[in-house]
């Protein structure tokens, strides 16, 4: 049997096992989409649940996955996997549905993150060249079932997330500027020569810019954008030396160059140096870093680029603006979820999963 009719075989029996739950048991609803652990199995998932933790949708998975890229023209979500990954799953939101799959070409792999050109005919995700171990973005044609038409070089080394701005299709590439290669695990293979970076360009190629750090050790791996294309940054320190972490966050805007958020070193020990997702409000006021080493999220006040309040939360991962209600949604890898809104973090509900790195909160 092919691995393709495997997934699509097993999707099936899933299915007919949980039932199919329509969007109108959603109406008017947050949906939150996730990866996921089943806390009682320790197997992945794919998950749909409303903010109060009731689960719509849960999907094996035989690897665990990373981000999700929302096309709402075409009412789907795609699923990829974590590096390194060589699968997307596409989901109908109006049926809760499995669609379809999709793997990367021949000699490359998924970092786990994408994002849909304006229209929604295109897919852009982030990809690893195995013979050079340079960035590459891929292309893939969502009108025709996922086909990759077109990839171009990212700029740099470990693309992570790549992000639209909301309005247009310019996109925005963070560069790790780590290398690593499947065969060595999370082996940093260039740990005196990384170059992390921030390049944006516009979907006809024709037009690249690249910012940098001052410190280089600090690679550059997830980011919001909001309408004024203001970009929120969460970095890691990939061997987390404190003496050379300063910071957990940065921010670009139209008017200011790519700069670090001050941060005191408590907060950056606690935190380990790392961030697992960060979310930007719509106005670019405020911001939200998760950092699960630290059982910790954080709110930013980007008005006065400084840290506003630390909030404590086990485990915190995955985080998305609520445009419509105006406050940030939180997950956890102990299975809550919360609201973060008014300098209050208030618990929603609970799931007996534990959330990946990243959530998509939209409505039904």
């Amino acid at each position: 049997m092919k691995r393709r009719d495997f997934i699509e075989k097993a999707t099936q029996t899933t299915l007919l096992f949980l039932g199919a739950p329509t969007i109108a048991q959603a109406k008017h609803q947050k949906l939150v989409f996730s990866s996921a652990k089943d806390l009682i199995t320790g197997k992945n998932k794919l998950v749909v649940s409303q903010t109060n933790g009731a689960i719509l949708k849960s999907l094996p998975l035989e690897r665990r996955f990373h981000s999700m890229a929302y096309s709402p023209q075409r009412k789907e979500v795609v699923f990829i996997e974590r590096r390194p990954g060589y699968t997307c799953h596409v989901f109908s939101i109006e049926k809760l549905n499995f669609i379809s799959s999709f793997s990367c070409p021949p000699k490359r792999h998924f970092y786990g993150h994408g994002d849909f050109t304006l229209s929604g005919r295109y897919l852009l995700i982030t990809m690893n060249d195995l013979e050079t171990l340079n960035g590459r973005i891929g292309i893939f044609d969502a009108h025709n079932n996922y086909e990759l038409v077109k990839e171009f070089s990212s700029g740099g080394i470990g693309p992570h997330e790549i992000r639209r701005s909301p309005l247009s299709d310019r996109f925005f590439i963070c560069n790790g500027g780590v290398q690593t290669h499947p065969d060595t695990g999370r082996k940093i293979l260039n740990p005196d020569d990384m170059q992390p970076s921030l390049v944006t360009f516009d979907h006809s190629l024709s037009s690249f810019t690249n910012h940098a750090l001052d410190n280089s050790y600090l690679s550059i791996r997830h980011m919001d954008i909001n309408t004024q294309d203001s970009v929120l940054i969460g970095v890691q320190d990939k061997d987390f030396i404190p003496m050379e972490s300063d910071s957990l966050v940065a921010l670009h805007t139209s008017s200011q160059p790519l700069q670090t958020l001050p941060t005191d070193t408590e907060i950056v020990l606690r935190a380990q140096g790392y961030v697992a997702s960060v979310g930007l409000s719509e106005d670019g006021l405020w911001g939200v870093s998760t950092c699960p080493k630290g059982d910790m999220a954080i709110l930013w006040n980007l008005k006065k680029r400084k840290l506003e309040k630390v909030f404590k939360c086990p485990d915190a991962s995955g985080v998305d603006f609520d445009k419509k209600d105006q406050s940030f949604i939180l997950t956890s890898g102990t299975g809550k979820i919360y609201r973060l809104k008014s300098m209050t973090l208030t618990q929603l509900g609970h799931a007996n999963v534990q959330w990946d790195n990243h959530n998509l909160a939209i409505n039904a």
